[in-house]
C-alpha cells in the first residue's frame, strides 16, 4: 500500500514539473511573440520613414529642376532682349540704315 501512494505522489510531481515546463514554454513563446512584433513594428517603421526622405529627396530635386529651368528661361529671355535692343538700336554692321539702296 505504501508504494502505491509513493508511485502516486510520484506521478503528481511528473506530472506538476511537465506542467511547470509547459509553463514555461509558453512565457517563452509570447516574450518571442514579443520581440517579433517589436522587430516588426521597428522595420517597418524604417521602411515609412525612408519613404518619407524619398519623397522629400524627390520633391527636393523636382523643386531644383523647376527653379533652374525658369531661372534659365528668364536669363535667356534677358539675354535676347538685350541683344534685340542693342541690334535695333545700333543696326546691323554694314546696314546702311535707309530703305533701298
Amino acid at each position: 500500500m505504501v508504494w502505491v501512494v509513493v508511485v502516486v505522489v510520484g506521478l503528481v510531481v511528473v506530472v506538476e514539473m511537465v506542467w511547470v515546463v509547459v509553463v514555461v514554454v509558453e512565457m517563452v513563446w509570447v516574450v518571442v511573440e514579443m520581440v517579433w512584433v517589436v522587430v516588426v513594428v521597428v522595420v517597418v517603421g524604417l521602411v515609412v520613414v525612408v519613404e518619407m526622405v524619398w519623397v522629400v529627396v524627390v520633391v527636393e530635386m523636382v523643386w531644383v529642376v523647376v527653379v533652374v529651368v525658369v531661372v534659365e528661361l528668364v536669363v535667356i529671355g534677358l539675354v535676347l532682349g538685350v541683344l534685340v535692343g542693342i541690334v535695333e538700336v545700333h543696326g546691323v554692321s554694314g546696314d546702311s540704315g535707309g530703305g533701298v539702296n
